[in-house]
């Protein structure tokens, strides 16, 4: 789940992710539809924590990866 959708600039963005069956890292980037990274950082999951990211994004459509 993310929210707020749409975001306003420079705008808390949360993501809530489903609980792991156990601790582990994962990595979670913003890119725009041209392919630019805007965020990408290493976080350490422990079960079902949300993520609020700060960023300062341009108005346009990004892709979420989580991997």
């Amino acid at each position: 789940l993310v929210y707020p959708n749409p975001a306003k600039s420079q705008e808390t963005v949360n993501i809530n992710l489903p609980s792991m069956q156990e601790e582990g890292s994962f990595n979670i980037s913003i890119s725009d539809m041209y392919g630019s990274i805007w965020i990408s950082e290493n976080r350490i999951e422990s079960n079902g924590q949300g993520i609020q990211l700060q960023g300062n994004l341009n108005p346009g459509l990004y892709l979420i990866s989580i991997q």
